[in-house]
């Protein structure tokens, strides 16, 4: 009998995947033997397989490919089919796509129906039922079992757990690859599966203990197609036609989480409410808000609307609603969904319109009415305010004392001698290093937004924090802070290492004794969370100081945390303490203060750092008596913050935020210098360059960009402001580029990637423009990498071809997304129309939208299409191939999947080593920007012998594309601190920018090369030279009627040189913040 062996399990699994084995094969049963042996103390385990029925050239094609042939044992086992030989493997935690598409399979037929009505009410989607008849393969006596099965979108973690524990036979699935028909028992994979093709009607399931069950099942439909709506109609004008009683009402149930508020209605106090909102909120804010009033004139009721996309919008104490995806102009309350569940046009049935009514639903007595305005009655709120300012006349300060900066001189204290610097910094750039000298222009002029300017009242009451503290004693503080913080930043630990977590508890009590209680807090919550003996002393050490801080003893904490939560008093973080030491000295709760408490942290949730308000949810859970249904939501909620990563700003503490300030600190000044000199220098322009102020003022919307990137919040801001200012507001190009460059300076300071998108309503913005004037911004995109990173942005391409406006916002719809179940929509629509496309360049372009869409979904949108995507990919030809396998190595790496990162990095050296050496330089910058966040998630030494292989490749071709691959190689290696002859191939470079026979835009792009390599290996003076380009930038090209394009394209090729990207080893934080985001995971779903 004809039988192979494969030295290795992983070995048959390459096997399968490769299609080497037909796939009518595959579904028969096989016989196999494993065999184990043991060399070294190492134990491995090859696989004998059964190969008759395998035709005589796949088995040699099989040879080929490392099998043996060999003799069958006589004692054999025996599988369904051929993936079955592999046994399923538990997944680890984070590639457990639980809040994707599921399949919940029940024992009984009529339960199915019971289970979707209850995950429904827990916040699930998309509920689909079917009934099934199967039967259990391999066993000589198959014994028939039927039952149902429902497919929900979301499913919350209440029903996953139950399910996973087989809890009274229900079952949970997960599609074992992109197909559907073949499932796996979630938290278990076998890549083995994905080779399985089912018929229709057919599936197949997996368990985790290798049971197999095949069953035959009828089609799926939705759960409420025979269900009857009624809802009665209210609006407020006109009166409210009588509506006969039906059999079935419309109820509002309880919802699995809390949605985003976006329209909100207060039935009393209204009027008052917006004079504060427009005394205190900030234009921004405003800008995104609109109102309408009804009723009688005694008891107004007010209506206020936020923008679709909006975001950062304040949380009012109103009858907060949310819409609902589907419809867009019908909202139900935040924290409800609509019972019994049903399909959007079955809703809007009863509902009514679209029409130009805004609809609402709102419970009364047990009933839910539909209240509404017309559209037309909702207005600007910043149209409606005006603004006023009083005059106070203020006694100047007397200088009584002078300071006289001393000369400083830098000694070098290095054992070796200094070597001889190849290049001086230019003396245009040059200014003394020892003291910086700031001359602060003058204050902005005040928006012209209508508000009432008020001064605040001086404060009565002395907090901790305003305590003044003797000059001893202050010093003392400084110096124990300072030493906490050395502790910390001295090691590159994990941040969740346990050899941290007494180095926690000491930061937590010197930021606490220095006034910094939010960063206090962090620390505390980090050393709690651990499971070290410095847990339960951080927990028993922050009770202690949030007691004193606010004044009471032990046994009266709990009525004073939850009597205010005034945080000037300390009662909410005295609040978080009781929750965060449990059984460590922690008193119990009166009657009704958990109901309190629950409250508190509601309000204040968003402020908090993700690990505190974890814990914080757990314990309340916990003091509820272990309500689980309460543990579930916290797990929801945790996971929908966890999906756009962590915030620096709120979820790290000061110490890691200032990580890599030295860097930042001569990053700041080179960019200051350089600044200086675009600004004072003058161009030598082109006769045909048109007269244009705007030059400028765009240079300083780039390095307001730069500035915000390196921390210099206050600079950025500044240039931002005054460039805005200065912008003319009648030009539809203007205005557009001008929001998108401070929405960039704005992301930059919230600690957001490069790569993330802007709002819809920069998009919407765009489409407004003429073909004409969306060229002229594109041609500012393409030359500005810090408004927008794209590579692949084509800006004659795009002019030039009838292009599919939907595959250019298709990033923007999938970031916004209301619902992940919506991305999850999009994406799949995009994947699937990309796999039928025959045109090679929609292909491509479909492509990079989908890559770009990928990596601002929630990650567990983005995390269950990674085959898929990978599939498009490998489906390109060429070039376009080549570079779709480095974004989407890129794309897996950033969702944690080395194992497919690792291997598609060998593809794309094996592509690259197919193609011409003159094509090679033209993908490389595509390729090193693809891997450059790769190296630091597991993979460095599959990227240096990638970039090795590209550096042979390229040999020494001296053509322009050649010399920039080149380049981009070399940064790639000196940002992740690998070995490299940066120094000689700068300086040839710059002998070339100076006085080589380039083209104008072959030359601006060898001098983003040269600056981005010479910013890499930290020779900012070499930066500075290319800054000296600036007197020969001048065009005459089709934007020079807004602004010279060289100059603006030079100018951001510097400022993006300098700054810090992700993936660059001196981004520490950054990348502090991703590692600790898998031990929050841990933490959370353990």
């Amino acid at each position: 009998m004809t039988a192979l062996k494969f030295p290795t399990e992983k070995a048959f699994v390459t096997v399968i995947a490769a299609g080497l084995v037909p796939a009518d094969v595959l579904r028969r049963e096989v016989a196999f033997a494993r065999a184990t042996t043991t060399r070294g103390g190492r134990h491995k385990t090859s696989l004998v397989v059964d190969c008759s029925a395998v035709p005589e050239a796949d088995v040699d094609a099989l040879v080929r490919a490392g099998a043996e042939r060999v003799t069958l044992p006589a004692v054999v086992e025996r599988a369904p089919f051929w993936p079955a030989v592999i046994r399923p493997v538990t997944s680890p935690e984070r590639d457990r796509d639980r809040r994707g598409v599921l399949v919940f399979k029940t024992p009984l037929p009529e339960s199915g129906l019971e289970l979707a009505g209850a995950l429904v009410e827990l916040g699930a989607e998309r509920i689909e039922i079917a009934t099934f008849q199967g039967t259990r393969l391999g066993d000589d006596t198959s014994t028939a079992e039927q039952g149902s099965l429902v497919l929900a979108a979301g499913a919350s973690e209440f029903h996953v757990a139950r399910a996973v524990e087989h809890d009274r036979g229900l079952a949970v699935f997960e599609r074992a690859s992109s197909r559907d028909g073949v499932y796996i028992e979630l938290g278990y994979r076998n890549p083995c599966l994905g080779a399985l093709v089912t018929a229709p009607g057919h599936a197949i399931f997996v368990y985790g203990d290798g049971r197999v069950e095949q069953v035959t099942h009828n089609a799926f439909s939705a759960a409420d197609m025979s269900i009857e709506l009624v809802v009665e109609q209210q609006p407020f004008e006109p009166p409210n036609a009588q509506m006969h009683k039906l059999s079935v009402p419309l109820r509002l149930v309880r919802a699995a989480r809390d949605r985003p508020a976006s329209l909100w209605v207060f039935r009393e106090g209204g009027l008052a409410l917006l004079d504060r909102l427009v005394s205190d909120a900030s234009d921004r804010t405003l800008a995104s808000l609109t109102f309408a009033v009804a009723g009688a004139a005694a008891s107004p009721v007010v209506v206020i609307r936020a923008h679709a996309g909006a975001t950062d919008l304040p949380v009012f104490e109103g009858e907060a609603h949310a819409a609902i995806t589907e419809l867009g102009d019908v909202y139900v309350p935040v924290d409800r969904v609509v019972h019994p569940p049903v399909s959007a046009h079955r809703l809007r049935h009863a509902v009514g319109g679209p029409d130009d009514l805004v609809r609402w639903l709102a419970p009364r007595e047990g009933r839910v009415v539909v209240e509404s305005l017309p559209l037309r009655a909702f207005e600007p709120i910043l149209e409606w305010v005006e603004l006023c300012a009083g005059k106070a006349d203020l006694e100047p300060w007397v200088r009584n004392v002078s300071f006289e900066p001393q000369a400083f001189v830098a000694a070098d204290v290095s054992d070796e001698p200094a070597a001889p610097s190849r290049r001086r910094t230019p003396p245009e750039l040059a200014i003394p290093r020892a003291v910086e000298t700031t001359t602060k222009s003058a204050p902005p002029k005040p928006a012209r937004i209508a508000r009432v300017a008020t001064a605040p009242a001086a404060a009565q009451s002395i907090t901790a924090s305003s305590v003044a503290l003797a000059p001893a004693a202050a010093s003392l503080l400084d110096e124990r802070l300072d030493t906490a913080e050395r502790a910390i930043a001295a090691t590159d630990f994990p941040l969740s290492d346990p050899r941290r977590d007494a180095d926690w508890v000491a930061l937590g009590r010197a930021y606490h004794d220095s006034g910094l209680f939010a960063d206090a807090r962090i620390c505390f919550a980090r050393a709690a969370a651990a499971e070290s003996e410095s847990a339960r002393e951080a927990k028993e050490l922050f009770l202690r100081l949030c007691l004193d801080r606010a004044g009471v003893a032990s046994q009266d904490a709990w009525a004073r945390a939850v009597a205010t939560d005034d945080r000037n008093e300390g009662s909410f973080e005295l609040l978080l303490a009781l929750l965060l030491a449990g059984d460590a000295g922690s008193p119990m709760p009166p009657d009704g203060a958990i109901e309190r408490a629950t409250a508190v942290v509601d309000r204040h949730e968003a402020e908090l750092d993700v690990r505190s308000a974890w814990l914080a949810r757990l314990a309340l859970g916990r003091l509820s008596g272990g309500d689980q249904l309460a543990v579930a939501r916290a797990k929801d909620t945790t996971l929908g913050r966890l999906e756009r990563g962590l915030s620096i700003g709120r979820d790290l503490p000061r110490v890691v935020r200032a990580l890599g300030v030295a860097h930042a600190s001569e990053r700041r000044r080179a960019l200051s210098q350089i600044l200086t000199h675009f600004e004072t220098t003058p161009r030598t322009k082109h006769p045909l360059e048109a007269a244009s102020a705007a030059t400028p003022i765009y240079v300083r919307l780039v390095f307001a960009c730069a500035f915000a990137r390196v921390g210099d919040a206050a600079r950025a801001r500044e240039l931002a402001s005054a460039a805005l200012e200065a912008l003319p507001r009648d030009d539809r190009i203007h205005a557009l580029l001008g929001r998108s460059f401070a929405a960039r300076v704005d992301q930059a300071l919230d600690g957001d990637i490069e790569d993330t998108p802007l709002s819809p309503t920069f998009a919407a913005a765009y489409e407004e423009l003429t073909k004409a004037e969306r060229f002229k911004v594109d041609r500012v995109r393409q030359a500005s990498k810090l408004l927008e990173p794209d590579p692949d942005l084509d800006a004659f391409g795009r002019y030039r071809a009838a292009e599919d406006r939907s595959i250019a916002l298709f990033a923007s719809k999938v970031a916004h997304a209301a619902l992940p179940s919506e991305a999850g929509r999009l994406l799949d629509d995009a994947i699937a129309e990309g796999e039928v496309e025959v045109d090679p360049a929609r292909r491509r372009a479909r492509f990079e939208a989908i890559v770009n869409a990928m990596g601002c979904a929630p990650r567990r949108v983005a995390l269950s299409r990674i085959d898929a995507i990978v599939k498009v990919a490998l489906g390109l030809e060429g070039v376009d191939r080549v570079r779709a396998i480095a974004v989407a190595t890129a794309i897996t790496a950033r969702l944690d999947r080395h194992d497919v990162a690792v291997l598609l990095l060998a593809r794309v050296g094996a592509e690259i080593a197919r193609l011409p050496p003159d094509v090679v330089a033209t993908v490389v910058p595509a390729v090193v920007q693809g891997i450059a966040s790769v190296a630091h998630r597991g993979a460095a030494e599959e990227v240096e012998r990638l970039l090795l292989a590209i550096q042979t490749r390229l040999g020494t071709q001296r053509d322009v594309p050649a010399r920039i691959a080149r380049l981009c190689v070399l940064r790639a290696r000196s940002s992740q601190n690998l070995p490299g002859e940066v120094g000689d191939v700068i300086e040839s470079e710059l002998r070339a920018l100076d006085g080589g026979d380039l083209t104008p835009a072959e030359r601006l792009a060898l001098a983003r090369s040269v600056a981005s390599c010479a910013a890499a290996s930290a020779r900012l003076d070499d930066v500075r030279h290319v800054a000296l380009l600036w007197r020969r930038m001048t065009d005459s090209y089709h934007t020079s009627s807004h602004l010279c394009l060289s100059a603006v394209e030079l100018a951001d090729a510097v400022a993006w040189s300098i700054v810090p990207r992700r993936g660059d080893t001196d981004a520490r934080a950054r990348r502090l913040a991703d590692a600790d985001e898998e031990a929050v995971r841990a933490l959370v779903f353990g």
